[in-house]
């Protein structure tokens, strides 16, 4: 189950129809899996919860709904999802990324030294 909504998701990319909430949805769980991987996690960071030598500094357990995440890895996961869904330009798609991975990166474990 996401933790991002296809409600947040269209609000963020401003789409009123639910013509699109099938691919929205995969678009979502895609973003989602995308960011785990590139933060080496096996769930989304909650707030306040970088990563400090590949242990978390919080006491709260993983994010369970998506009011729970970091604001910027939720922002970053729209990001994602906006480069696939609205890419036609590949220079676009490519800023778009780009700015995701710098939204989600403070919370990226065992980045290495």
């Amino acid at each position: 189950m996401s933790v991002v909504t296809i409600a947040q998701v269209k609000a963020h990319l401003r789409v009123f129809q639910n013509v699109d909430d099938g691919l929205i949805q995969m678009l979502i769980d895609g973003a989602e899996d995308e960011a785990k991987q590139f933060l080496d996690r096996d769930e989304l960071p909650r707030r306040d919860d970088a990563c400090a030598e590949c242990h978390s500094d919080s006491s709260l357990d993983p994010a369970s709904d998506s009011d729970d995440i970091a604001p910027t890895v939720r922002i970053g996961i729209f990001l994602l999802v906006q480069a696939t869904y609205e890419g036609t330009n590949p220079d676009d798609m490519i800023r778009l990324r780009e700015a995701a991975l710098a939204m989600l990166r403070p919370y990226r474990c065992r980045m290495g030294v």
